[in-house]
């Protein structure tokens, strides 16, 4: 087993989660904003609290991969 190519693994996979998570937290952004806007006398949709939810969870997910990249393997079989 290949460690060093499951570290890359993990860690470019880790870097397209943020990456995703962030994007997905820009588009919450402009959308809460326009919705705030427009509609200034509502509150927000149910579906903006699950929306954060999601971009958090990707968020971790990816900082997890990440960590996951930095760790040493003790036992490397090489």
């Amino acid at each position: 087993m290949n460690y060093e190519k499951i570290k890359s693994l993990l860690y470019s996979n880790g870097t397209k989660l943020i990456l995703i998570g962030f994007i997905n937290l820009v588009l919450l952004i402009i959308t809460s904003i326009h919705c705030l806007i427009s509609h200034s006398n509502e509150k927000l949709p149910y579906s903006y609290f699950v929306w954060i939810v999601i971009t958090l969870i990707i968020l971790a997910l990816g900082g997890i991969l990440i960590c996951l990249s930095t760790l040493k393997v003790n036992n490397q079989d090489e």
